[in-house]
């Protein structure tokens, strides 16, 4: 709190129990004034720069590149490989993409049955399918994984073609 008293012919300002005199205070605040007309000039410089934002680059692993991947966790990915698998888990909440065989071999993709807008019924047609997925790399009991909330984050590339899809038994 500032209390300020007339003490003459300036006037002092208090504050944490401490008397400033008027014209130090005078001088802290245009120092301070100065500093804030200074940094806004660099923020509008750098505010002009982000209004032409250079598009982030998402960086794309081959699905087995698991320790290249690690310290991306809780960022932006996209990955890349040859789905061997579809199926779900044991209590049927979560549906998953597999790359590999055994499954820890490459990352998964996974699907929440309370949030994803993908239809889990059109999962087995990835089987066979090489494909590109985007999104944030998490990790589950030292399992990385993406989770897949929307069908824009799974692209078919050209090239494979569908297979039987397997499903394997629950986890």
């Amino acid at each position: 709190m500032v209390d300020v008293a007339e003490t003459g012919a300036a006037l002092d300002f208090t504050h944490r129990r401490r008397r400033i005199p008027a014209m130090r205070a005078q001088n802290i605040l245009r120092v301070t004034l100065v500093a804030l007309l200074l940094s806004g000039t660099g923020a509008g410089l750098r505010a002009e720069e982000a209004a032409e934002p250079a598009e982030a680059e998402v960086k794309t692993f081959p699905v087995t590149d698991l320790e290249a991947m690690k310290p991306y966790v809780g960022r932006t990915v996209a990955v890349e490989g040859t789905v061997t698998a579809a199926g779900k888990s044991g209590s049927g909440t979560v549906h998953y993409l597999n790359f590999s065989k055994p499954f820890w071999k490459s990352i998964a993709l996974i699907f929440f049955e309370s949030s994803t807008k993908v239809p889990l019924e059109t999962l087995d047609g990835y089987v066979g399918q090489s494909i590109r997925a985007t999104g944030k790399l998490g990790e589950h009991n030292t399992k990385l994984q993406i989770e897949i909330k929307t069908p824009d984050q799974i692209e078919v590339l050209p090239g494979a073609e569908p297979a039987e899809a397997e499903t394997p038994a629950a986890e």
